[in-house]
């Protein structure tokens, strides 16, 4: 039978103070033709994606589009007609953003209730941030979710350095905040542009300064789903403290010849692992378009990773999503056909 809007036993239901206000009966015939959906009662959570056309970004707002019902999502970008090019059919608005225009800020800003937010790592960074910080104070906004890497804040290395500064700024703004913390993402070896894909499918050659201490490299994939849950309504952080920080990991730490071998599962001939030295690394960046600045700082990273001092695996993902990270052999197995 039949549920009536106006029923007794309809819990979803409020009737309004002043019942005249309401037609009961157009609003009940309307909900019983398909007209009136549950989840436009339900106001949707407006983010603003800040660096979309990266490789995280690009995934995270994959992963949001998907669920419709709960985000709207804003792309924030300097080149809007570029970015339509790059979502094409995913159900975004697109708005002018640049950390280098102040002038953006406010309207960008405007009805947005959380942030996801990837900073692009140069020299100016760090003033951009803070330039930025006054307008995310005076907003609306009341959660950012940012894109750091492992301890951050832990040690003095460039790279911790530029993202624990940018992590405290944050802070500043007054909102809540939860910082992701990644290892080394599994797509440095399909789709980063820094060479590697290339010499696997070219050379069979996997170049890699880890020396033969492991990593625990993450999926970035997990690092989206990660994200989209911790940015939805139901999410109930781990800690009291408006400040929550997740380490995000694979769930194993693997070596430089673990990897090939298991990229070998998917590729004939078979892969050879290369150590390669942190110069040539630095250099391959820097010709690649990184600043020199960058391109030394990920040069210290990888001669960390290579020391064996980030050889840490985190169950931070499980305890969010409910499961184990992604294996490298998924990974793999999903991105093999860009090494044939």
């Amino acid at each position: 039978p039949k549920r009536s809007l106006c029923s007794e036993n309809n819990s979803d239901f409020v009737m309004p103070a002043d019942r005249r206000s309401v037609d009961l009966r157009a609003l009940d015939a309307a909900f019983h033709d398909g007209k009136y959906h549950h989840e436009n009662l339900v106001k949707k959570v407006r983010v603003m994606v800040i660096g979309a056309t990266g490789h995280v970004g690009l995934e995270v707002v994959r992963r949001l589009s998907r669920e419709q019902q709960t985000f709207d999502i804003e792309v924030a970008v300097r080149d809007i007609g570029k970015a339509k090019t790059i979502f094409p059919g995913v159900p975004v608005s697109y708005v002018y953003f640049d950390f280098d225009d102040p002038s953006s800020f406010d309207k960008a800003l405007r009805g947005v209730d959380r942030i996801f937010w990837v900073m692009k790592e140069s020299n100016q960074a760090y003033s951009q941030a803070m330039a930025f910080i006054p307008a995310l104070a005076a907003s609306s906004v009341e959660h950012v979710v940012y894109t750091s890497v492992m301890l951050a804040g832990q040690n003095t290395l460039r790279l911790c350095r530029f993202h624990f500064q940018i992590e405290q700024t944050i802070k500043k703004a007054g909102v809540r905040t939860t910082i992701l913390r990644c290892a080394n993402f599994m797509q440095l070896f399909a789709g980063y542009s820094v060479g590697i894909e290339d010499s696997i499918r070219q050379s069979r050659i996997c170049p890699v300064p880890l020396g033969e201490n492991a990593h625990p490299f993450v999926d970035i994939r997990d690092v989206a789903e990660v994200a989209a849950k911790v940015l939805s309504p139901s999410w109930k952080a781990s800690s009291a403290s408006a400040h929550e920080h997740l380490t995000l990991t694979g769930p194993v730490a693997l070596t430089g010849t673990n990897i090939a071998a298991i990229i070998s599962m998917f590729v004939s001939p078979p892969v050879t692992y290369f150590d390669t030295p942190e110069q040539a690394y630095h250099d391959t960046l820097f010709a690649r378009g990184y600043d020199e600045e960058t391109s030394t700082a990920h040069m210290e990273w990888k001669a960390f990773v290579k020391s064996g001092k980030a050889n840490i695996v985190s169950d931070d993902v499980v305890k969010v999503l409910g499961r184990k990270a992604r294996p490298f052999e998924l990974f793999a197995n999903d991105h093999s056909y860009l090494w044939k």
